[in-house]
């Protein structure tokens, strides 16, 4: 190895008095007092050499003497100032006239030249003049080739894989170099990656692939600048375990009232047989915790959610084989709603108002339960002299809750006996009848009445089967069936003068989330309450003289100067045509375009802005702006009198206006 240390010059200067010293230690004492010039003088031969800095090189030294044969003395003249001459000069053995001496280059000259001096003599004669050598110094460098397999080939991810990398020092100065990897490169051989060859030595290091996400990766170890020192490190990451459905949508099962799906997953890798199965608290899977491949390279993982989990669900399910961890997304809308039906106090199964005066009143309750995930919009049908109090006809009952509802029986005057009747009540997915009745006193005892049957349809109607309607025997069906003399906003029993027929599975307008007024318009905002239902029909309430008796009646008739604006789920209504300062009543249905309605929304009741006072407002700009007029024209006509010209046209002024 080139050594870097350069000595002192006073140890230097002592190394050269001892090397002229013992240059000469061929020369006999007797000699050394008094040379014999009858020997003659050789000639030293001078010569040209190139060295590398720190690296020791033996540079050859010659006499032309009388003779190949002739005993030739060498001595150092002149010593080298960016190296040094580390050994005595050694006479070739057998050739007298020749010698060598070996010169270490310094490491760190920046120097491109160096020489020394050395003169020859007979043994027992005179020396020769001085002949110079002249030294070119050359810059040491390493040389690294790199041999071994780079290509890792396809991994797993989670998986490992070793290759073995062979660098070489060619050159002539030694190699140190610590060598960085990044991710997913590792060493394993050095750990640090920090090696140090020498010139001519070779070494052998070991990488390690291990990836962690799939795809191609590159990497260049650079060893050296030039190609043979460049390592390119390749290799392929797969993931082990996939699937093809990698999102899984679970479906509402009416059979079960649950909501399931499956996974179907599929091995890359042979070596992963048992696949770990980690499905979190709601999700349920009967292939968890622990999943069996037995060779195979596909399974399917059955999921579900219970029946008493009914929301919405967003999640994952985490699949782990091998040291290869992957989730996988599951999602779930919130289950139907189900509606069910309770009875307070009323073992058979029906509501039973037993014995009532005429004109006295009787209440029961009923109670609507929603054991789904989703709110159910309930329809209900009920004939008079039985109502609902404090309720309007369609209502929402949300998810895990229940609402009851409070029948009125106001026993009628002119009737006597036993009163029977049904209430009709429907949702999305399901329908009821509730056997009602109740006994006017002074008539015969009434007959014991059917018990309770529900009459349920769990699965929704199937596509192309048409909606769902009811319009015989005083079911749900039509707005004649739902409004019967309900009051409006401000208070007025209104009856629809349009009859319409009801589809529970149109969705109704629950609220509305955006009311502005001008004086001849009103602007109603609500959210779409279903993507596909995007149209719409408003009613207002209106005073109609009914000839037949001979009274207003208060009705809900179509409105149609109406526009509408849809932007994103938001829908705006924009209603025209109104007188200022005035209340208007309004509602609104959601049509399917085929005649079918849903139920109505709430009923709204608002005032348009109040019409502009003249006398504050319009009088006032009159005015002003008749004095800003009556202002302008006296400056004109004044510009015109000052100068003495005649006006354009005569003007005859009053009295106080003429001047003289």
């Amino acid at each position: 190895m080139a050594a870097s240390w350069r000595e002192p010059r006073s140890i230097r200067n002592l190394g050269v008095t001892l090397t002229a010293m013992l240059g000469l230690w061929t020369l006999p004492a007797k000699a050394q007092q008094q040379p014999d010039p009858e020997l003659g003088i050789p000639v030293p031969l001078e010569s040209k050499v190139k060295a590398t800095k720190g690296v020791p090189i033996e540079i050859d030294l010659s006499a032309d003497a009388r003779t190949p044969s002739s005993r030739v003395e060498f001595l150092i003249r002149d010593f080298p100032t960016q190296g040094r001459l580390i050994r005595n000069i050694r006479v070739v053995s057998g050739h007298p006239t020749q010698a060598k001496i070996l010169y270490l280059p310094a490491a760190d000259s920046q120097a491109s030249m160096d020489s020394f001096t050395y003169a020859v003599r007979y043994v027992g004669g005179y020396f020769s003049p001085a002949a110079r050598v002249d030294i070119e110094l050359i810059e040491s460098t390493p040389h690294i080739e790199v041999s071994g397999g780079f290509d890792f080939g396809r991994v797993a991810i989670g998986g490992k894989e070793v290759q073995s990398i062979t660098i070489t020092n060619s050159g002539d100065a030694s190699f140190q170099k610590e060598m960085p990897l990044t991710p997913p490169w590792y060493w394993v051989s050095p750990a640090d990656g920090a090696f140090d060859l020498a010139a001519g030595d070779s070494t052998t290091l070991t990488v390690a692939y291990i990836p962690t996400e799939p795809g191609t990766k590159v990497f260049e170890l650079r060893f050296h600048e030039d190609e043979q020192g460049i390592a390119r490190l390749k290799g392929d990451a797969f993931e082990p375990i996939g699937s093809d459905n990698p999102m899984v949508e679970l479906a509402w099962n009416p059979d079960t009232r649950r909501r399931t799906g499956s996974l179907e997953i599929i091995s890359f890798e042979p070596a992963i047989d048992t696949l770990i199965l980690d499905t979190g608290a709601r999700l349920k899977s009967p292939q968890a915790p622990v999943l069996r491949l037995n060779g195979k390279n596909r399974a399917s993982i059955d999921l579900v959610l219970p029946e008493k989990d009914v929301n919405s669900y967003s999640g994952f399910i985490t699949v782990r084989g091998g040291n290869f961890t992957k989730r996988f997304p599951i999602n779930a809308e919130a289950a139907p709603p189900r509606l069910e039906i309770g009875f307070a106090d009323e073992p058979l199964g029906l509501l039973d108002f037993d014995e009532v005066q005429p004109g006295e009143v009787s209440y029961r309750k009923l109670i609507l339960r929603n054991s789904g995930g989703k709110p159910a919009t309930v329809g209900i049908g009920i004939l008079q002299p039985f109502k609902l109090v404090d309720v309007p006809r369609t209502i929402q009952v949300p998810p895990l809750s229940q609402r009851d509802l409070l029948v009125e029986f106001v026993a009628p005057e002119d009737k006597r006996g036993p009163l029977k009747d049904t209430i009709e009540i429907a949702s999305q997915n399901a329908q009821f009848s509730i056997p009602v009745q109740a006994m006017v006193a002074g008539g015969a005892t009434p007959e014991p009445a059917n018990t309770y049957e529900p009459r349920i349809t769990i699965t929704p109607a199937a596509s192309g089967s048409g909606p769902k309607t009811h319009t015989a025997n005083g079911q749900i069906g039509s707005t004649s069936d739902l409004d019967e003399g309900d009051p409006s906003p401000t208070g007025f029993p209104t009856v629809p003068a349009f009859d319409r027929k009801i589809d529970i599975e149109v969705p109704s307008i629950q609220s509305f989330n955006y009311v502005d007024t001008g004086r001849s318009t009103i602007s109603l905002g609500w959210q779409i309450p279903r993507e596909g239902y995007q149209e719409f029909e408003v009613e207002m309430r209106q005073m109609s003289y009914d000839p037949e008796s001979y009274q207003l009646k208060s009705v809900w008739v179509p409105y149609h100067d109406v526009s509408f604006h849809r932007e994103l789920k938001n829908m705006t209504a924009t209603i025209r045509g109104l007188n200022p300062g005035s209340i208007y009543e309004f509602r609104v249905f959601t049509t399917s375009g085929n005649g079918r309605y849903s139920f109505p929304s709430p009923a709204v009741g608002i005032t348009t802005k109040a019409p502009i006072p003249w006398g504050s407002y319009a009088w006032t700009t009159v005015r002003v702006l008749l004095t800003v007029a009556a202002i302008a024209f006296v400056l004109w006509w004044w510009r015109f009198y000052r100068n003495g010209e005649s006006l354009p046209f005569r003007v005859r002024l009053p009295m106080p206006f003429r001047f003289r």
